[in-house]
């Protein structure tokens, strides 16, 4: 990976699930996904392979907007990297576990560090540490970078690590996949990310 090192990973386990708009006689022509850019991952690996149809894949609105899609009718199925909520599951939807996955945490290689502790990230997300040198690193800037609100990522490493903390000093990013450019880039960057997007690389 490009100017960054994960530093650790499994702060959070991801469920991935897909929930489904329905039955159908047959496999339609062309089939609209809508949702974690995570569960999108495994979509675009079966989307070569699987010659029944095509894959119409938005994943802006990562988890939350695929199950808002999913209650409104307006996808064939969507991709939620969590549980489903209650009034999904009231809704009658049918939500398949199709996976776990991991959070990683990346920073820039001109960190030299081993390793993070769940203190540590608690501090650098919620701004408490400002640089480098206060954890044992360089004299540098700590820059966080954190995916955008409706990830599923950004809500399991919030409860995770932060506890009931919330974020501060950081940079939202979105897509999903941006962060580890935007770590790359900056010699203090610091990011959350789903480990299905490192093991790409």
């Amino acid at each position: 990976m490009r100017n960054a090192t994960v530093v650790g990973y499994g702060v959070g386990v991801l469920v991935a699930t897909i929930a489904l708009a329905g039955c159908s006689t047959g496999p339609p022509a062309h089939i609209r996904y809508v949702g974690s850019s995570t569960v999108a991952v495994f979509l675009r690996d079966a989307e070569p392979v699987y010659k029944a149809a095509t894959f119409h894949i938005e994943t802006q609105p990562e988890s939350e907007g695929g199950e808002r899609a999913i209650l409104e009718g307006s996808t064939d199925f969507a991709g939620i990297a969590k549980q489903p909520g209650a009034e999904t599951l009231r809704a009658g939807i049918e939500a398949t576990l199709i996976g776990r996955d991991a959070i990683a945490v990346i920073v820039n290689t001109a960190i030299p560090t081993e390793g993070l502790s769940r203190d540590d990230l608690r501090s650098v997300f919620t701004g408490a540490s400002r640089n480098w040198s206060e954890l044992g690193g360089p004299d540098l800037p700590i820059e966080p970078f954190i995916v955008g609100p409706d990830s599923a990522t950004r809500k399991v490493f919030r409860k995770t690590v932060l506890g009931q903390e919330d974020y501060a000093n950081c940079h939202e990013i979105e897509p999903d996949s941006a962060i580890i450019d935007a770590v790359a880039r900056e010699p203090g960057g610091i990011g959350q990310i789903s480990f299905s997007f490192l093991a790409r690389d």
